[in-house]
């Protein structure tokens, strides 16, 4: 891939006197859209159907592409009768050696219709780099607990995923929320990597039986998360399905600041990216 971006450099360079008014890269992205180093884009290799409404689309980036940190999201654009419209949806796996990245959406508007139901394998689609700080901790000294509802488990399952690659998790606890079984996204995936790593409990509550996640729930894992506690909370998601979300990002911060000063407890609440939210991403809310 390295040896084939620096021929494309130089053919680039070498013809671009030659191509007034068009420049080569405007050449090169008609003969092969992955290969325009002036706009970022990616190709739909795989469409899968996942549990709980969700599709995750598996994309091979094009020429520029640098890379991302399990958690991160991507923007994504598209054309939708006729108009531009760019979203951005967690990476749900960690950096591969093929380069494939793949994206998990939940068809509940415009842009993630579109691409759950009108986005076959090779079409193309716009991008941007990754971002966010939604990321694991650098070093991870001692228990994790994760805290999800709904379609936020998408950057959670990037670094499990990331963590199961590297064969063995750190003690840690996912609990997450959805109206049943049948609806819990990763669901099978997540109850297998369960069940490999024994210093990994997944706590699912289905809210059809269980009712819906509130502060006592949270406030049950003070003794188990350790210091480091991470809560991946989709916010449009649960605006709509969990009607006490406000108590539950309140009993996220409460279990920080409950301990201890010595402990140094972080909670980072992640925001799912929709239409007016491109720019946030994660909300530190506290260091103690």
């Amino acid at each position: 891939m390295a040896i084939t971006s620096r021929l494309l450099d130089r053919a680039a360079a070498v013809s671009a006197a030659l191509t007034t008014p068009f420049l080569p890269d405007d050449y090169l992205g008609l003969v092969n859209p992955l290969w325009s180093a002036r706009e970022l884009r990616g190709r739909v290799e795989q469409v899968r159907r996942e549990a709980g409404g969700a599709t995750s689309l598996t994309i091979r980036p094009g020429r520029g592409w640098t890379s991302h940190t399990a958690g991160q999201y991507v923007g994504i654009g598209v054309e939708v009768a006729g108009v531009r419209h760019w979203r951005s949806y967690s990476l749900t796996g960690p950096p591969r050696a093929d380069g494939l990245i793949t994206i998990t959406v939940k068809a509940a508007g415009l842009v993630s219709q579109h691409l759950s139901y009108r986005t076959p394998v090779t079409s193309y689609l716009q991008l941007r780099q990754a971002d966010g700080a939604f990321t694991l901790p650098a070093t991870i000294s001692r228990r994790l607990l994760w805290i999800t509802a709904g379609s936020g488990v998408t950057p959670v399952m990037g670094m499990l995923r990331s963590l199961d690659e590297l064969g063995e998790l750190p003690d840690a606890v996912h609990h997450h929320s959805a109206l049943n079984r049948d609806d819990v996204i990763f669901g099978d995936e997540l109850r297998a990597m369960a069940a490999r790593h024994p210093r990994l409990r997944l706590i699912e509550q289905h809210t059809d039986r269980d009712g819906l996640l509130a502060m006592t729930d949270v406030v049950l894992h003070r003794d188990l998360a350790g210091p480091q506690v991470v809560a991946a909370i989709d916010r449009l998601t649960s605006a709509r399905t969990l009607p006490g979300y406000a108590d539950l990002l309140a009993a996220a911060e409460t279990l920080t600041r409950a301990r201890p000063p010595r402990n140094e407890s972080v909670v980072i609440v992640h925001n799912a990216i929709g239409p007016a939210q491109l720019a946030a991403d994660a909300a530190l809310y506290g260091v103690l």
